[in-house]
């Protein structure tokens, strides 16, 4: 019985291409930049008085 061995190359080349790593990284990071704006303007927004009693309320 003869066993016929591919090498290596050929292997990895019959494989389908790899997700593009560096699209989902970026897709990633401007998510979380776009989040984290969202979250600021939302907080600098929010009025002071509740902001002030409600951290004054954690240390009574």
């Amino acid at each position: 019985m003869l066993v016929v061995r591919r090498p290596a190359q050929a292997r990895l080349a019959a494989r389908p291409p790899a997700p593009d790593r560096m699209g989902w990284l970026v897709a990633v990071a401007v998510a979380f930049l776009v989040i984290h704006v969202i979250a600021g303007t939302i907080w600098l927004r929010a009025p002071a008085t509740e902001t002030t009693t409600s951290l004054s309320s954690l240390y009574d």
